[in-house]
């Protein structure tokens, strides 16, 4: 399975588990549900997820798409954490040629080929630095 591939690259290990339930599926990492997990083993939880749909549509329904948008994945995660879920899209997305990756963290740098950094104005507008 890709999602116990991609938890390998991210944690070293592929312990996440689906446990469906009628029309409930219940997702654990490492023995503890879901809901008890730390707000950085969810995130990466929920981006490994995020990429196992997104390989399932492109093989079984011959998908293609170049374009890979991400929100706010970084933020809620430590340096360590920001580091393993880059190596996992420098490594995993060759068929995606555009990565677009938001971030507030500016503590962060993330290694890409073009980078646009908007700040909010004194009057509340975007600007394009």
């Amino acid at each position: 399975m890709r999602c116990k591939y991609y938890c390998n690259i991210v944690f070293n290990t592929s312990l996440i588990e689906f446990i469906i339930d009628g029309n409930k599926i219940s997702i654990s990492y490492d023995g503890k549900e879901y809901e008890l997990l730390s707000g950085g083993e969810k995130q990466k939880l929920d981006i490994i997820i995020q990429l196992s749909i997104r390989d399932m549509l492109c093989k079984y329904l011959n998908f293609s798409c170049n374009i890979l948008i991400l929100d706010e994945i970084l933020d809620n995660l430590d340096d360590i954490g920001s580091n393993k879920i880059i190596d996992l899209l420098s490594s995993e997305l060759n068929d995606v040629s555009s990565v677009f990756v938001i971030s507030h963290r500016s503590d962060f740098t993330i290694p890409c080929d073009n980078e646009i950094n908007i700040i909010k104005g004194e009057d509340k507008i975007s600007i394009i630095l």
